[in-house]
């Protein structure tokens, strides 16, 4: 009889979701070159990419926990609730971080007026076609959610909070949340508030657990994606 592997180790379930962000990066621009000299278009081949991007992370992350040991798989996607009393209270938070990040972002406008124009200039527009709009709002709303906090939360911050207190796993899975994101190298705001954002969801993952986390990063994003749509 062969010998059971043996679970992963405190620096893969560390080390590995940076790595894993770094290379589903560097994929999904090899996925938009490769389709960018097709009749696709930048933009489409952009959707494409992203989805490419969150599948490649949600698959790692599900990998990484169900190589735990079987224990350690149920603590964690261990649910405190039912399963709607959780994403309601998810919802609820979410709009919390959202109203936070807002903070977040009129406080920055008093101290840099440049900040405004900058912002407009980052902002993302979504593809011409309908199916690839589609494509971005579901790597949004439902693939980002479900990968990051497998990889951030279920994985990296379990892992820490081994070693680490509590403070500082907390502070520190979400200070490499906010570094996995482009967009917080741009607007320096945009990284306090993801900073603020991953201390939110990694308290709730904490408290509540996976699900209650997912459904509070859905509803960032979902407010996200709705604002982007009718912006567009």
């Amino acid at each position: 009889m062969a010998p059971a592997s043996s679970p992963p180790g405190f620096w893969t379930r560390v080390l590995l979701p940076i790595a894993t962000v770094v290379g589903s990066l560097i994929l999904a621009g090899l996925v938009i070159v490769l389709l960018s000299v097709t009749s696709l278009g930048d933009s489409n081949a952009a959707a494409i990419g992203i989805v490419v991007a969150e599948l490649a992370l949600l698959a790692v992350g599900i990998l990484l926990v169900r190589a735990q040991r079987p224990h350690e798989q149920r603590l964690a996607l261990a649910r405190r609730d039912r399963i709607w009393a959780d994403i309601g209270i998810g919802m609820a938070s979410g709009i919390g971080l959202i109203i936070v990040a807002g903070i977040v972002f009129a406080l920055s406008l008093l101290v840099d007026d440049g900040l405004e124009e900058r912002f407009e200039d980052q902002q993302i527009e979504l593809p011409n076609a309908a199916w690839a709009t589609v494509l971005v709002v579901i790597a949004l709303v439902v693939l980002a959610p479900l990968a990051e906090e497998l990889l951030f939360r279920a994985v990296l911050f379990r892992a820490l909070a081994r070693r680490v207190p509590i403070v500082g796993s907390i502070l520190i899975s979400s200070v490499l949340f906010a570094a996995a994101h482009a967009d917080s190298y741009l607007l320096w705001p945009r990284a306090i508030a993801l900073v603020l954002t991953g201390v939110g969801l990694a308290l709730l993952y904490w408290k509540r657990g996976y699900w209650t986390a997912v459904a509070a990063h859905a509803t960032v994003n979902g407010v996200a994606a709705v604002a982007l749509l009718v912006s567009s």
